[in-house]
């Protein structure tokens, strides 16, 4: 699976690379709340965002993006997606 894949960059402590499983790990999880759980994961207040210079999705309850792929490069890299 997806979420499988991405465990051993996760746990790599390379910056880098755990970027790389978070993105995978992300992208599995956002299909699988939009698809199943929309309603659930809006009640919480939690959002899905998307950085395009990374192509990469991430939940935060913050309104405002604090985007995980781009450290101090790009913070505020991102916009709230719709599901």
């Amino acid at each position: 699976s997806e979420i499988e894949s991405s465990l051993p960059d996760l746990s790599s402590g390379a910056i880098k690379r755990v970027r790389k499983g978070f993105k995978i790990y992300n992208k599995a999880l956002a299909k699988y709340a939009k698809q199943f759980a929309p309603e659930k994961v809006k009640k919480t207040g939690v959002k899905i965002f998307y950085c395009p210079m990374v192509k990469g999705e991430w939940f935060q309850k913050a309104s405002k993006p604090r985007n995980p792929y781009l450290g101090k490069k790009m913070p505020m890299c991102g916009t709230a997606v719709d599901y």
